[in-house]
């Protein structure tokens, strides 16, 4: 586990979305912090690397894939943060593009895959993709 005092747990955070993005292309997502994505054990994620036109176009791909639980972003990087099972390409599902370019690693998200903090890194941002709210079909809720 990557313990340093640079890293900063989102937990301890307030984040202000305006400050970094417009709302408009980051919804559905949760600014944590300038650097790159930690997960709940303090390691880097796997991810697929492409270049992209503009930050909307970067969201706008991790929205669209399943994979995706966040984004490492410094325009016109634009790193989409995965298992490393998808990065390996052992899930026929995952419809991976051949210009993403993959950075495996050996974290396999042990305790659970999520962004839960950032490392310190000038010129990028970190993002979680939110889980997306699905209405009660219910009347009762």
């Amino acid at each position: 586990m990557k313990l340093a005092s640079s890293i900063c747990l989102a937990a301890l955070m307030q984040p202000s979305v305006g400050q970094h993005a417009s709302e408009e292309y980051a919804v559905g997502f949760k600014y944590i912090g300038d650097g790159f994505c930690l997960d709940n054990d303090l390691e880097f994620f796997a991810y697929f690397e492409v270049d992209v036109a503009n930050a909307q176009a970067c969201f706008d791909l991790c929205k669209n894939k399943y994979w995706c639980i966040g984004i490492n972003f410094s325009f016109p990087n634009c790193e989409l943060n995965t298992s490393n099972y998808v990065c390996n390409l052992k899930d026929p599902t995952a419809d991976i593009p051949p210009e993403f370019r993959p950075g495996c690693n050996s974290n396999i998200c042990s305790s659970e895959c999520s962004v839960a903090a950032f490392e310190p890194m000038s010129g990028f941002q970190c993002w979680k993709k939110m889980p997306i709210d699905v209405p009660s079909a219910s009347p009762c809720g």
